[in-house]
């Protein structure tokens, strides 16, 4: 995330800088470049107006960088990664449901890894394209070693700055258990009759915390 406002700040800092330059240049082309009777002998108000007209095209390409990037953050900030052992696609496949009626966007493998593509490379980038992570445990969550890599690795890619709230919320089936390093964060049992609700509400709170941390302020909310 600091990476990817560091480059949005370089690409902004180079707009500003080519649209002074261009002007820089444009003014002294007027002053100094042409022969005899074509120096400069008074600012004309042609020169005035290309100006103008430069630097608002560079205001324009940073204002049109600020929207795509608030725009991709909000996107991504309703993102959620569901980590979960085949065993239990059909779980996963009635959480990603309920996460769609409520308006958020799952990510399930099986539904965006097609053939010829390299699995790892793809749920890499969907956790990099992710604000947070929903786990399945399950009594089928030790049994699988790749759902444990996804888990890490989604523990690794995954940030957050508030130390409030995890980017991965823990769902608990009958059978599964916690592994130690996620006990910590509370839970949704599912076998509860309102744990759809519950996990909704979990995550449209989690969802507001992260749009705050990403951009900083308020204004990211503004626009929902």
């Amino acid at each position: 995330m600091k990476d990817s406002r560091a480059f949005t700040s370089a690409v902004m800092a180079a707009s500003l800088a080519a649209a002074i330059g261009g002007s820089v240049s444009l003014v002294s082309e007027s002053l100094f470049v042409g022969t005899g009777d074509r120096w400069f002998d008074g600012f004309k108000i042609e020169i005035f107006f290309a100006l103008m007209a430069t630097l608002l095209a560079g205001a324009s390409v940073v204002t049109m960088i600020e929207i795509t990037r608030r725009n991709r953050l909000k996107r991504r900030a309703r993102r959620v990664f569901i980590i979960y052992s085949r065993k239990d696609r059909e779980k996963a496949a009635e959480v990603a449901r309920v996460l769609r009626q409520a308006g958020v966007e799952p990510w399930l493998d099986f539904e965006n890894i097609v053939a010829g593509e390299v699995w790892r490379d793809v749920v890499r980038k969907a956790l990099d394209d992710s604000a947070m992570a929903i786990a399945i445990f399950s009594e089928n969550f030790g049994e699988s070693d790749s759902v444990k890599d996804e888990l890490d690795q989604a523990i690794k890619t995954l940030e957050s700055s508030d130390k409030v709230t995890s980017p991965i919320i823990p769902l608990l089936y009958s059978g599964g258990e916690i592994p130690v390093r996620l006990r910590h964060i509370h839970y949704v049992d599912m076998e509860q009759k309102d744990s759809s609700e519950f996990l909704v509400r979990s995550v449209e709170r989690a969802m507001d915390r992260v749009l705050e941390s990403l951009d900083g302020s308020e204004d990211m909310r503004a626009g929902n």
